[in-house]
């Protein structure tokens, strides 16, 4: 007789672990391409985060930025992904772009319009990802 309520609680366990899957396994996914994007400069960008880090991650985390620059450097990332990197005018503030797709025809010195995800400040530069290249 003890053992009929442990079973129910480990089948309503179980249930409830299989809906939480489903729920997470079905929720959309945000594209790039779909977001609208704030349109900055990569010296303004690069700013905001110096000036106040808390305030920059409260506007930009995880949001889509628009960014037009030109390439001072182009690198595969461990994964084979290209990252491009934008030097702001002091030449000492990075946003590095970690592009969703391999591309061959960017070089070094190419202007181009960028769209990502703010992942934040981190030792090497300000990052973003999924980064599409747009007109």
């Amino acid at each position: 007789m003890k053992r009929r309520p442990f079973l129910l609680f480990l089948c309503g366990l179980i249930i409830t672990g299989f809906i939480a899957i489903g729920w997470i396994w079905s929720k959309p996914v945000r594209k790039i391409e779909n977001e609208e994007g704030i349109l900055l400069s990569i010296d303004q960008l690069c700013l905001d985060f110096t000036n106040n880090k808390t305030m920059a991650d409260s506007l930009y985390l995880n949001k889509a930025i628009k960014l037009k620059g030109e390439i001072t450097e182009l690198s595969n990332t461990l994964d084979g992904a290209t990252m491009m990197i934008f030097t702001a005018s002091n030449n000492m503030d990075d946003v590095e772009c970690i592009l969703r797709e391999k591309s061959s025809d960017l070089k070094v010195g190419n202007t181009i319009n960028v769209k990502g995800f703010c992942a934040g400040k981190t030792t090497t530069g300000i990052s973003l990802t999924d980064c599409i290249v747009v007109p």
